[in-house]
């Protein structure tokens, strides 16, 4: 954390971040205020894991190390955006987005992660700032799943919110339909009336080759 907490807005704002905005925008009448409530939703909590990253690398919202033009990490190169808001739909911009994940080998960048070698060519951890619309966005892939014998974390990607320097969040994203998602006891653990809240959902378009896209909206009090 006290790692994080020296990594300044300024300095964020400084960096080559690409926010693309997605296309999340939605218009909703007065008459759809109930709509509204619960598509908005409060994100459900979750803890943080025992693999917050014992390290941070260069703030950014891409997890490959080497750019547009440099070597890939191993793995399915994904998108994940969403857009920010608060229980009544309202965008909240300048918030920070923290993510970290394991990589395709279910290995995280931290002392008492998985046994095996890292990969040089993956950053494991990110953040962004939301624009104007609430909107923020990674690049990064797909993680692997992890553990053994009756413990088997399914893919997920932890998640931080902080708005005005305050952590407003800690949650765990998961991916839509994934076979291990019913036996992992975290994700089974989110009440099922709240389960929705932590499942991206994946976007089509994007042309040929293009990542896969997981839209991951976060409803914050």
């Amino acid at each position: 954390m006290k790692n994080l907490d020296r990594i300044s807005r300024r300095g964020l704002l400084g960096t080559s971040l690409v926010l693309v905005p997605a296309a999340l925008a939605a218009t909703l009448s007065p008459a759809g205020t109930a709509l509204a409530d619960a598509l908005c939703a409060l994100t459900s909590p979750q803890g943080e894991g025992p693999f917050y990253p014992a390290r941070f690398g260069k703030p950014g919202n891409d997890l490959f190390l080497g750019g547009a033009g440099g070597k890939p990490p191993d793995g399915d190169a994904i998108v994940v955006s969403g857009k920010v808001t608060d229980a009544k739909c309202r965008p909240a911009a300048g918030v920070l987005v923290e993510i970290w994940q394991a990589d395709r080998q279910g290995r995280y960048q931290h002392p008492r992660g998985q046994a095996g070698p890292r990969d040089p060519h993956f950053a494991y951890w990110g953040m962004a700032l939301t624009d104007a619309k609430g909107v923020y966005r990674f690049r990064t892939i797909f993680p692997g799943a992890y553990g053994g014998g009756s413990f088997q974390r399914t893919p997920h990607i932890h998640v931080k919110v902080r708005q005005n320097g305050r952590l407003v969040l800690t949650t765990q994203m998961y991916f839509p339909g994934h076979p291990l998602n019913s036996q992992d006891f975290l994700f089974s653990g989110v009440p099922s009336a709240e389960r929705h809240t932590v499942i991206a959902v994946e976007e089509r378009g994007g042309g040929s080759g293009a990542p896969t896209a997981f839209r991951f909206d976060i409803a914050v009090s």
